[in-house]
């Protein structure tokens, strides 16, 4: 009699190990599935959200040529207006532009001083004079298109104008000059980036 009862027992311990087994492999096999379509759905978002930020060669000749053209015919409003990322980056020039010497003061801060669009056109003749809108024209898109690197000299070898990709949905245009009486010369960049599916200037920086 004691030996059925242990027997029984023995049985009963038995399905419930099963039961636990099975539930613990149902519960793991649920998580792990969850795991692999989350992640799958992070895979396709980011692939998704890259497609739809990189710059197309057919997109970059428009801009381009619509860039030259602009500048060309001092479209202003037109440039202020479709072709900047508001507020604008400056790592260099563009509070000495707006501010003059007061940004060598003590105390100025750039702190509550964003750059939109009424700065920017304040100071679009300072940020794109007559002799950088001219190099902007020997911008040729075809060998950029080919290349994905374009650069031009004049024959003094004093100016130059560059243009390189940063990544997919980046570029940067260079303007360089180089002066005897500035050791290793100066150069301005233009750092432009596909933001929500439109090519805008975002940053200047001065070397």
């Amino acid at each position: 009699m004691k030996g059925l009862c242990f027997l029984k027992m023995n049985k009963i311990f038995f399905i419930l190990v099963c039961i636990m087994t099975l539930s613990c492999n149902t519960n793991s096999n649920y998580t792990n599935n969850v795991k692999a379509i989350a992640l799958e759905s992070s895979h396709q978002a980011i692939s998704n959200e890259n497609n739809e930020q990189k710059i197309e060669d057919e997109e970059l000749v428009l801009f381009l040529d619509n860039l030259k053209k602009a500048l060309l015919e001092k479209q202003i409003d037109e440039i202020a207006n479709n072709m900047i990322n508001y507020p604008l980056e400056d790592e260099g020039p563009l509070y000495e532009m707006i501010y003059g010497d007061k940004v060598y003061e003590e105390g100025f801060t750039t702190k509550d001083k964003p750059i939109g669009k009424e700065e920017f056109i304040k100071i679009f003749d300072k940020l794109f004079t007559k002799k950088y809108i001219s190099l902007f024209q020997k911008l040729d898109t075809k060998n950029i298109i080919e290349n994905r690197i374009f650069s031009w000299w004049n024959k003094e070898k004093t100016t130059n104008i560059d243009f390189s990709f940063l990544s997919e949905n980046s570029f940067q245009i260079d303007i360089s000059f180089l002066e005897n009486d500035v050791i290793g010369g100066y150069t301005i960049k233009y750092i432009f980036k596909k933001i929500n599916g439109k090519i805008l200037l975002y940053l200047v920086r001065s070397v």
